[in-house]
């Protein structure tokens, strides 16, 4: 058919045989179609999993699931392409606030609790977190990557409630008493944190290293008084210095009030005994 020999030329038929070179199209075509799903594979599946300083990761296989007991350390590890996968966790300390600021490490909203006397305030709390890296595929299995919000921030909240049941209002504004509630703190946190059993023993999936407390929002007018109180407690603490300098200055006095008056008399007994 004289009007198909456009067609048949750019396909490469014969105008006069109108045969379709069907060996041509399976000699190239298949190789092509093999090469371009192993480029994709090679591109899409990589074979290595590259594991970043300061982390360590746990492998998933898509048929048996997590592999227990396997946690990579930083460097380049082989996984079967398509079917493991590498999981990367922090095991750096991170720190995690409690604030109701936009940061990049928000944990949660600032803590709520209720002071000895009553009183209740809110305050933003600091804490610094680290991974145990040995403990990483049970705390996948049994947490997951969430572990932030399903176990680490109701666990601060209550203890540090618990913590601040226990201390005045007035104790959140003194140094020494709010480095014991953070001393406090830390210690029902790690006591409290998830565990797992390693060579029989008891070990934690991770710790906290330090817990800072900002300051305490109290309501305005206790504020206020606590801090007069402060400031009367100052002013005490002064003028008990000043009268413990004076007391100090008159003692001096009267030493060498004594002093002098004991050179006067043995001047005046050398002089007597001196006399003709």
């Amino acid at each position: 058919m004289p009007w198909l020999s456009p067609f048949c030329v750019v396909a490469g038929m014969s105008s006069e045989t109108n045969a379709f070179p069907w060996k041509n199209v399976f000699g190239w075509g298949i190789p092509m179609l093999l090469a371009w799903v192993l480029v994709n594979l090679i591109k899409n599946l990589p074979t290595a999993h590259i594991t970043r300083p300061g982390t360590a990761s746990v492998v998933f296989n898509s048929f048996s699931g997590l592999q227990r007991g396997r946690v990579l350390r930083p460097g380049a590890a082989f996984l079967t392409p398509g079917v493991e996968r590498g999981i990367p966790y922090e095991v750096r300390i991170q720190v995690w606030e409690f604030t109701d600021q936009s940061t990049s490490r928000v944990a949660s909203n600032p803590v709520s609790a209720i002071a000895a006397d009553g009183q209740s305030f809110s305050i933003n709390v600091n804490i610094a977190l680290r991974l145990n890296p040995d403990t990483l595929d049970d705390l996948h299995a049994k947490i997951g990557e969430n572990y932030i919000l399903t176990s680490v921030v109701p666990l601060v909240r209550s203890k540090f409630r618990d913590v601040a049941a226990k201390f005045q209002s007035e104790d959140f504004y003194r140094r020494d008493r709010r480095l014991e509630v953070e001393k406090q703190a830390k210690e029902l946190i790690n006591a409290e944190l998830p565990k797992t059993q390693k060579d029989g023993k008891n070990v934690p999936m991770m710790s906290v290293e330090w817990v800072y407390m900002e300051t305490a929002a109290f309501p305005p007018a206790l504020r206020e008084s606590i801090e007069k109180k402060q400031v009367a407690g100052i002013l005490a603490q002064t003028a008990g210095v000043r009268a413990q300098i004076q007391q100090k200055e008159t003692d001096r006095a009267l030493i060498l009030a004594k002093a002098n008056e004991r050179a006067i008399e043995l001047k005046g007994r050398a002089a007597l005994l001196g006399g003709p």
